[in-house]
């Protein structure tokens, strides 16, 4: 929770164009499926500490999650391997 928090401070100080905190990155998630269409797994390989500072921010009425946008990517993978090979990566 800390580093949520530093990231807090820091946008605090960091206004968007619209007046907003601003928040550095893209959030980073992977999801694989059982082979078929059921997905088994989804979660977060960058961006957690983010994703709790705009909580923060929302629990705090200083952010309206259904105004913004957050840059997202996610990668579709085989298990478990392919998540850690992707995490090694980045």
């Amino acid at each position: 929770m800390e580093i949520a928090e530093s990231i807090l401070g820091s946008s605090k100080s960091s206004k968007s164009p619209a007046g907003g905190p601003r928040l550095p990155g893209v959030i980073t998630f992977y999801r694989y499926k059982d082979g078929g269409a059921n997905e088994v797994a989804t979660g977060i390989l960058d961006g957690q500490h983010r994703i709790g500072a705009l909580m923060i921010l929302s629990e705090n009425g200083a952010w309206n999650a259904s105004n913004a946008n957050i840059m997202c990517d996610v990668f579709d993978t085989d298990g478990d391997n392919d998540v850690a090979a992707l995490f090694r990566d980045m």
